[in-house]
């Protein structure tokens, strides 16, 4: 694969670089025309590949979907598994075409780290919405990232109800029927991926939906509209519906 062409480069690189600092590594990308581990060649101890999970579904853990990028990411982080002491993954947990449109991945998020730490997985990564405030339950997803970095056993339906009730305060019932709704429209295995270039306008959730999230949105508001901070939490959260129902008309 045209992985061999990189190890061969980077091998070169880290036998030099091992001589002036016997303990460090070399982390190269094993990305999109490189992900597919080399058949012959292997790399040196102290060469680190970072597999990245761009084209997979995030609608279902990695292990979960069929979607054929899913499969292919399998046999990649596996057989990276079989020639190298450690992986690095660069992860993905938002829509980067538009942070502020609806991307339903928190669900798979606990086994996607499961997953990771059970095949060789050291270093983990998880991008979202760096480059702007208030994604698609940004917050959330960081939290709950932080809590499964440390323990990715921690049992999930406790930590969503302690976040939506310290987050959102009295808003927390409407924010959690808005959340389950959202996620529940990507559950169905026959249905399109979620993929994070996703053109908001033309995904599964229909107009219909955003209008009864429209709703939940503004009962969540009101819920909460003697309490400042949860206030600003509610109308921040809200954002992603407002954004693609404006794109839409």
């Amino acid at each position: 694969s045209h992985a061999g062409t990189m190890i061969a480069f980077v091998n070169n690189i880290a036998d030099a670089v091992e001589k002036e600092c016997p303990n460090g590594t070399i982390e190269t990308l094993a990305y999109q025309y490189t992900r597919k581990p080399p058949k012959t060649i292997r790399p040196r101890a102290n060469v680190m590949p970072c597999l990245c999970t761009i084209e997979c579904d995030f609608s279902f853990p990695i292990t979960s979907s069929a979607f054929k990028e899913n499969r292919a990411f399998l046999d990649d982080i596996r057989g990276w598994g079989a020639i190298c002491k450690r992986i690095y993954i660069w992860d993905y947990t938002t829509n980067f075409r538009e942070y502020n449109s609806p991307f339903p991945n928190v669900l798979a998020l606990q086994d996607n780290v499961k997953f990771f730490r059970d095949n060789r997985v050291e270093f983990l990564f998880e991008q979202g919405a760096y480059q702007g405030r208030h994604g698609d339950f940004a917050e959330l997803k960081a939290w709950l990232l932080a809590k499964w970095l440390w323990n990715p056993d921690l049992p999930q339906e406790p930590l969503l109800q302690d976040f939506f009730q310290g987050y959102y305060g009295a808003a927390a019932p409407y924010v959690r029927t808005y959340f389950d709704a959202l996620h529940s429209y990507y559950r169905d295995p026959a249905n399109r991926p979620l993929r994070i270039f996703d053109d908001s306008r033309h995904t599964l959730l229909t107009n219909d939906f955003y209008a009864r999230a429209n709703t939940l949105w503004h009962q969540a508001e009101a819920a909460v509209k003697d309490d400042p901070a949860r206030l600003y939490n509610v109308r921040m959260g809200g954002l992603p519906v407002l954004n693609v129902r404006l794109q839409r008309q």
